[in-house]
């Protein structure tokens, strides 16, 4: 990275490590300023890695009136009030539990925390047995002392998140984290000021039938983009970045470059309106200045395909505008939430539109997109040797040799275990090829709409557009006439006439899928001829 550039803060969470080293922040402090100004219990939910624990961070600086590190940022003035008057704040990080202890640990390691807060602020403490009634004292205690208590709990849910294959260990965390959570609706006289975040909304916990006055702002239009970085912070705050990978790609366009950035990393939505960059993302592509997918690849995917084995859920393109009520993450149990819910608090669905009381959901970018594809293909399909096929088949349509793509395709297909996909139906092929062109990190379009009908599949490339109608014969005998009724659907549907002035090379072909043998065979549309 260009050094006269501050520093890109990635993966710091820490408000004050941030400022002192001068990295770059991108400035949410009005909206966390509004927030205080405006409640005092507030629940936010938000994937991993999308700045909940900055922003808890920032909110702990500007209770404890740090207003050295506020200079120049929005609620400086405010900060330089509170100075005089510091709150002391409890911030609990339950991510730091290690969660593959056992549940019976959870409780010592909170008085654990407890007793740290105690000791920095020099407050009486004296640990009882339960762990709820320890909490309860020390807020009496600190409010005494030091007068009403900001608490700051961040990843609320990450020790049940983290034990969902264990339903027993699960249930046990519950169970301690639901007595110590309700006492923070009891104590409420001595809270000045209280947010809890995490990535899943379910009651079970106590939190949210004993908070009855917790604010949710997860779907709140005003607060959409207190973490995330909108299309205008983008191009305020990262201007000199950008210039930085064009200085970096000679050959790349600013538009052009603006553009995949969008495409790749930008999408969220919490309200149905606004719309977000992915923040680990981004300030990891100005890091690498390659697209890659880093949001993904920071996680454990191995739970999300579990779970979506679990549901027997093959084909990820059912949830591309899925449609579903405005309640839809309201679920007493994570086990219980439907597989749509799960996929949206998990950062791989967001908001496109919202109407009335009906939401629809799709993936947000092509960095999701992609990853989604990866993991099917490693952890569901299990296709054995997927990450060489994908570099073949980039170079196979870079050559715009068809005939090689099929022969990969053929490959992935042959490595399939039909045995775990028996009532998957004949999609499953068709799936498989749209999951190995997206794994490729190739631009594909599915039901893309013509004049008369929609074509199947759509595959862009820098000089090549290739156009696939997509066919199932439930026998070799089937193969000749499956094809004629593709040549036929490309004739009456006109699905060509919209490249009719195209610069670059159309290519049209009907892919013909033997179901008995599980192989598939190409034919030019142009020609009429099978591909050899």
């Amino acid at each position: 990275m260009n050094r006269n550039l501050p520093p890109l803060p990635v993966g710091e969470q820490n408000f004050a490590n941030l400022r002192h080293d001068g990295s770059l922040y991108i400035d949410k402090t009005a909206l966390l300023q509004k927030l205080i100004e405006e409640g005092r219990w507030y629940f936010l939910s938000r994937p991993r890695r999308f700045g909940k624990s900055l922003t808890l961070s920032t909110l702990e600086a500007m209770f404890q009136g740090k207003k050295e590190l506020f200079q120049g940022l929005a609620a400086e003035a405010w900060v330089e009030k509170q100075a005089k008057h510091p709150s002391p704040v409890l911030h609990l990080d339950l991510s730091a539990w290690p969660a593959a202890d056992p549940a019976s640990t959870l409780p010592d390691w909170l008085i654990n925390e407890l007793q740290t807060f105690a000791v920095e602020h020099d407050i009486s403490f004296k640990p009882v047995p339960s762990c709820a009634q320890t909490f309860s004292f020390l807020l009496k205690n600190a409010c005494k002392s030091l007068g009403q208590v900001v608490v700051l709990i961040d990843e609320y849910d990450t020790p049940i998140l983290k034990n969902m294959h264990d339903p027993a260990q699960s249930h046990a965390i519950r169970s301690n984290l639901r007595d110590f959570y309700q006492i923070l609706k009891s104590a409420s006289a001595v809270i000045r000021f209280a947010f809890l975040t995490g990535i899943t909304k379910f009651s079970k916990t106590g939190v949210f039938s004993a908070l009855n006055n917790l604010r949710d702002i997860s779907f709140a239009s005003f607060f959409s983009s207190i973490t995330g970085y909108t299309q205008d912070e983008i191009y305020i705050y990262f201007a000199d970045y950008i210039q930085d990978v064009l200085n970096n790609k000679k050959s790349t366009n600013k538009d052009d470059l603006l553009k995949k950035i969008k495409e790749y990393y930008d999408g969220y939505s919490f309200d149905g309106k606004t719309r977000v960059y992915n923040p680990f993302s981004i300030l990891n592509f100005f890091y690498y200045k390659e697209f890659e997918n880093y949001w993904y690849a920071s996680g454990e995917p191995g739970y999300l395909a579990e779970y979506l084995k679990k549901y027997g859920i093959y084909n990820p393109d059912i949830y591309k505008n899925c449609v579903v009520d405005s309640l839809f993450t309201e679920t007493a149990d994570i086990e219980k939430a439907r597989p749509e819910s799960f996929l949206y608090q998990s950062g791989y669905l967001t908001i496109c539109k919202k109407e009335l009381d009906t939401l629809t959901l799709d993936y947000p970018n092509r960095e999701v997109i992609n990853s989604i594809a990866k993991m099917y293909l490693e952890s569901i399909y299990t296709v054995p040797m997927y990450k060489s096929l994908t570099m073949r088949l980039q170079e196979a349509f870079s050559a715009k040799n068809f005939s090689s793509v099929v022969t990969i395709f053929n490959s992935e297909l042959a490595g399939l275990p039909y045995a775990d996909f028996q009532n998957a139906g004949e999609g499953i092929y068709r799936t498989a090829f749209l999951l190995l062109i997206r794994a490729s990190n190739l631009i594909v379009k599915i039901e893309n709409p013509s004049k008369k009908g929609r074509t199947d599949i759509v595959i862009e490339g820098k000089d090549t557009v290739f156009i696939i109608e997509f066919k199932v014969a439930k026998t070799k005998k089937d193969i000749l006439k499956k094809c004629s009724e593709g040549f036929a659907q490309f004739r009456e549907k006109e699905y060509l006439s919209q490249y009719a002035n195209e610069a670059r090379d159309v290519q049209a072909y009907v892919l013909v899928i033997d179901a008995e043998t599980h192989t598939a065979t190409a034919f030019d549309v142009k020609t009429k001829a099978e591909l050899s």
